[in-house]
């Protein structure tokens, strides 16, 4: 019975390391854009922030706000980028070791079989070998 390509495709897509590597990733790259979209607009809102300032206090506070909402945000995005990585990590790493196992488990079969067919080369040349010498041999005998 032949599996089609839609469910053969889904079947390894789920057990494939690669594709947990990518969805990984995918992740990453989502979180980067997040934070770098929102810094992106903070760093737009820094001069008109700065020009509502009346005073340097007013000055100092607001260069005290931007970076703690900067540090703020940077540590949020590495803890979720750790996520992330830690996520796929662990999607990748039982999927790599259930592969491997597979991977090796096919090199056994493989070895098995090479085995079978070389012990059966080796008594189909023993027979022929075997067999005229045999003939020849009763056949002097006679």
């Amino acid at each position: 019975m032949a599996i089609s390509p839609s469910k053969k495709s889904a079947k390894t897509d789920r057990n494939d390391p690669a594709v947990s590597w990518v969805q990984m990733l995918a992740r990453w790259n989502m979180e980067i854009a997040s934070l770098y979209g929102k810094r992106m607009q903070e760093y737009c809102l820094l001069p008109v922030n700065l020009m509502r300032c009346a005073s340097p206090d007013d000055l100092a506070r607001a260069q005290e706000e931007f970076s703690q909402t900067l540090l703020s945000d940077y540590r949020d995005a590495a803890e979720k980028l750790a996520r992330a990585i830690g996520a796929g990590a662990a999607e990748g790493g039982s999927g790599y070791a259930a592969a491997l196992l597979r991977a090796q488990e096919d090199a056994r079969d493989i070895l098995d079989q090479a085995k079978a067919q070389a012990q059966r080369i080796v008594e189909e040349a023993e027979a022929r070998s075997a067999g005229p010498m045999t003939a020849g041999a009763e056949t002097k005998a006679a």
